[in-house]
């Protein structure tokens, strides 16, 4: 029988984070960015909503069809990245991966494009992973933005293990692809911080998190895991959100 826990404390520093800018009356569209932020952000001109969409196609060429020519949008640069690590680091020998998945939820001025990848030993999954881009459309500047990207890794806890092929490797690759500087020192200190199982039951472990040094935090980028109540990792997540509107 197959476990799995879906935690909803990994989207917080989205919401919370969102929330403080959208207090701000004044817009920061036009506000820059550093050229390592810059490169996990894209917008583009447009006049209208997304319109409203739920469905799922099971091709990879289909599903990038549609998203550039029914929604004219790309691929964020992290896209492709991220489902490689999924697929790479999840599959182990005695897991087979299912068909890919790619969602569209559109609803007026926000359009989720998501793909999920479910690996399956036996009769049980041992784990699956989404990306998610979040797209948004602001009428007011005729513009739309990828909003964030979003990595999941969900990992079932009904053998109290990891059941992908080794847990350091996927965090330091994920840490890569966000460009974390000292990334070595925080998994490092990731490394001490979880040594004894018996400290992790029901623990939400930030790795990475953007620190906000003013009241308008323009761009962010959190990074971490959390254990069920027997101290099994049971999620791995990574983000980066572009706050500006």
């Amino acid at each position: 029988m197959r476990k799995w826990i879906i935690g909803a404390a990994a989207i917080s520093f989205l919401v919370v984070v969102s929330g403080c800018a959208d207090q701000t009356t004044q817009s920061t569209f036009d506000e820059t960015l550093s050229e390592e932020e810059a490169g996990f952000t894209w917008r583009k001109e447009r006049s209208q909503d997304f319109g409203d969409y739920d469905y799922i196609v099971k091709d990879e060429a289909e599903a990038v069809e549609d998203l550039t020519d029914k929604f004219q949008l790309e691929k964020p640069p992290l896209f492709d990245d991220w489902r490689d690590l999924i697929k790479t680091e999840m599959k182990v020998d005695s897991a087979v991966q299912e068909p890919e998945e790619f969602t569209f939820n559109a609803s007026g001025r926000e359009l989720r494009f998501i793909s999920k990848i479910k690996f399956k030993n036996g009769e049980n999954y041992s784990s699956y992973g989404t990306v998610i881009a979040r797209f948004q459309y602001l009428e007011e500047l005729e513009q739309t933005i990828l909003y964030s990207q979003r990595l999941d890794i969900y990992n079932s806890v009904a053998e109290n293990t990891f059941n992908g092929k080794n847990l350091d490797a996927v965090l330091k690759k994920i840490g890569e692809l966000l460009k974390l500087e000292n990334l070595d020192e925080l998994l490092e200190t990731f490394k001490e911080a979880t040594k004894e199982q018996e400290d992790l039951k029901g623990q939400k472990m930030i790795i990475y998190e953007t620190p906000q040094e003013d009241e308008t935090l323009l761009f962010g980028k959190i990074f971490g895991v959390n254990y069920d109540e027997n101290g099994v990792l049971y999620q791995i997540y990574a983000a980066t959100i572009d706050y500006r509107k």
